[in-house]
């Protein structure tokens, strides 16, 4: 385990082949400053380029997940360019990257996801949450679009309709809703969070890298490219991890168990 890392609101924690990345502002509802959302980003990027690493869980510090956008920062006159160079250097950064990786991310999840907060959640690979919360979209009372992506994001874990229900009148989805409606892995009770997110993140990590990761990016590449396009792509990976020795050593091991429990 290595020693935490702790910005002013993130702790940076390494527990063997997992990084755990715990927003640390609980007096403030673990909301987001842009310090925060680019010390996020860097740390999932740094944490995607570990090969030590297999899996990253983002949680909250306390009973909250994370509020969304610290609003005070919102409290500034910008200019059409300059609000133009802050959704894309700072408000989208952090999906940007979480797109980009080839890691897979859990997040762990208890009180309150909100705003730019339950697009932190929902654009992670696999969300557990605890029951008796809620996701919250929040942009409408601030009178602004969402940022994070989730206008793109939404529609594919929901569908149409849910998203503009959900995102034209700002509804709460309460957990176990989400689990119900397919947003989230699994919604369970608070005394097993801990226990389920671990079973997670170490079935992810006995897994070889390389077809986890080609997986998860071929799940994203589905929702988006034409069939003959994907199957192009299919073909190539799998040629790749054929010509692979963990592989081999995986066929061996299990036509080796096959053969004691034939006998």
């Amino acid at each position: 385990m290595s020693e935490p890392k702790v910005a002013e609101g993130l702790q940076i924690e390494t527990r063997g082949p997992v990084t755990w990345l715990t927003l640390t502002r609980p007096s403030r509802r673990n909301a987001l400053t842009v310090e925060d959302r680019l010390a996020l980003a860097a740390a999932l990027y740094e944490a995607d380029h570990d090969p030590e690493v297999r899996v990253v869980v983002i949680t909250g510090h306390g009973d909250y997940f994370c509020a969304g956008g610290d609003v005070r920062e919102f409290q500034v006159e910008r200019t059409r360019a300059e609000a133009e160079e802050y959704a894309v250097t700072k408000a989208q950064t952090v999906f940007r990257v979480m797109r980009a990786m080839r890691t897979p991310t859990v997040a762990r999840v208890r009180g309150v996801a909100a705003g730019a907060g339950m697009y932190l959640a929902l654009g992670s690979d696999i969300v557990v949450a605890e029951e008796g919360g809620f996701f919250h979209p929040g942009h409408l009372d601030l009178a602004v679009t969402p940022d994070w992506g989730a206008v793109w994001l939404m529609p594919r874990l929901m569908g149409m309709a849910r998203a503009k229900s959900t995102m034209l009148t700002g509804n709460r989805i309460p957990f176990d809703t989400a689990e119900r409606w397919g947003l989230i892995a699994e919604c369970v009770a608070g005394d097993r969070l801990d226990a389920v997110v671990d079973d997670y993140c170490q079935r992810i990590a006995s897994i070889p890298e390389a077809p986890m990761a080609l997986t998860r990016k071929g799940l994203d590449a589905s929702l988006d490219r034409p069939l003959d396009a994907f199957l192009d792509w299919e073909a190539m990976v799998i040629a790749d991890v054929l010509t692979r020795p963990e592989h081999r050593e995986r066929v061996d091991a299990f036509l080796v168990r096959r053969s004691r429990s034939n006998s």
